[in-house]
């Protein structure tokens, strides 16, 4: 998982693991079925538009399996929850 800017990391896979309790969130590449980047910005950075929260979800092999956007952290997380779950798997 990458962030470029607003929220940290660390609040980001609170969020998305709280939205996810089922999906095991690993910072080892190799142990990974998804690669997960979440840009999330804040409200003044959006210039008062736009989202703040967007995210890209790559499969093992680095395709791009969606991606999506939403302006408050935890309904992103859903988005990515509903994400993985519609390609059928349950590790992150």
């Amino acid at each position: 998982m990458t962030s470029r800017s607003g929220a940290t990391k660390t609040e980001q896979i609170k969020t998305l693991a709280n939205a996810c309790p089922t999906v095991t969130i690993t910072g080892d590449p190799a142990k990974a079925d998804f690669f997960l980047s979440w840009d999330s910005k804040t409200f003044q950075q959006t210039s008062w538009h736009g989202h703040e929260n967007e995210f890209t979800l790559y499969s093992a092999d680095k395709d791009v399996l969606g991606t999506g956007a939403a302006h408050y952290m935890k309904n992103a997380a859903k988005d990515i929850r509903d994400l993985i779950e519609s390609k059928g798997e349950k590790k992150s």
